[in-house]
């Protein structure tokens, strides 16, 4: 069953600065590669800014749990 909400861009936004902050972390420590670190604060970047916000289309609700029909 889906809901038809799709999460707000303030949440989408708010994990984007955690995966750029995680990613920033990261390269400091030596634990992901430079490039890596960089393609991800720049997706993060653009998430941030609004720019990807078409592409987060799953349901709110929507966790791969769903019970299948009886």
């Amino acid at each position: 069953m889906r809901s038809g909400l799709k999460p707000p861009p303030a949440l989408i936004q708010a994990l984007a600065l955690i995966k750029r902050c995680a990613a920033e972390v990261n390269r400091h420590l030596n634990l992901l590669a430079p490039n890596l670190a960089e393609a991800i604060t720049q997706a993060s970047d653009e998430v941030t800014a609004g720019r990807l916000d078409d592409q987060f289309v799953v349901d709110l609700y929507q966790t791969g749990s769903e019970r299948p029909p009886t």
